[in-house]
């Protein structure tokens, strides 16, 4: 007999019934510097980053040279951190398709009339009227004179990472934290 899992980059893998029970028995915990974010422990010095409490969503990505038996210390450095490609694409489209939708950032599109609106990273925040740093922003996306974001125009930004050294890992709005978890699942 065989089930299915997730692995690192999303993929459905048959697993022998044997080896289930030690991918169900991962030890997991909520991140106490960003609420949003679950760890989950692969091995005793790897353990992936994910937006749902559930071990084998999709990942965020994975932390290595970690101690696997006491998590409750654990930080999460870009220096340990490998991001996973899969989720950031479909970060990426989530955005690019529902931004519009997005409470917290229609607010700011009245302020950015005939320009781009920078879709940022909500582990800093910008101050009202600022720019975000540039490696905290997803994206950009265009605003009309009436001040409403144009949908299909999201551009993503190339330099941004989900973890850097300043300001740590990806926090995102409420809408869009919702709507990612139904998408990793």
């Amino acid at each position: 007999m065989t089930s299915f899992i997730r692995n690192l980059n999303g993929i459905r893998v048959r697993v022998p019934a044997r080896d289930i029970k030690r991918f169900y028995s991962i030890q997991s915990l909520k991140y106490k510097y960003q609420p949003q974010v679950y760890i989950h422990v692969v091995d005793k010095s790897t353990a992936n980053v994910s937006f749902s409490a559930k071990p084998h969503s999709v990942p965020i990505g994975r932390i290595d040279g970690i101690d696997g038996s006491n998590l409750t210390n654990v930080k999460i450095e870009s220096d340990l951190f490998k991001e996973n490609k899969k989720f950031l694409e479909i970060l990426h489209r989530l955005i690019g398709n529902r931004v519009q939708e997005d409470f917290a950032y229609k607010v700011e599109a009245g302020t950015h009339a005939n320009s781009f609106l920078p879709i940022y990273d909500f582990r800093a925040p910008p101050a009202y009227g600022r720019t975000p740093e540039v490696y905290n922003v997803f994206g950009y996306v265009h605003v009309n004179e009436s001040g409403e974001m144009v949908p299909g125009s999201y551009e993503i930004n190339q330099m941004y990472r989900l973890c850097n050294q300043t300001d740590g890992i990806v926090h995102l709005s409420d809408f869009l934290y919702e709507e990612i978890q139904s998408m990793i699942a």
